[in-house]
């Protein structure tokens, strides 16, 4: 999903974006994850904070 993603991105700047050239925008970027007790709290403040650019869904209003 990621992969596709991405390659969406990179086809706005150029015609179409190869697979070596979604690797190496992916390998330009970092992944972290974290171990939690309560993964929808976490991920909704993450959401929050850092607003991904790849998520889709939004914390909903509370």
């Amino acid at each position: 999903m990621l992969h596709e993603q991405v390659g969406k991105l990179l086809d706005k700047q150029d015609p179409v974006a190869t697979a070596q050239d979604i690797a190496g925008w992916l390998a330009q970027h970092e992944v972290r994850w974290q171990e939690t007790d309560n993964p929808e709290g976490t991920k909704e403040a993450l959401v929050l904070a850092l607003k991904p650019r790849f998520n889709r869904q939004l914390p909903k209003p509370r």
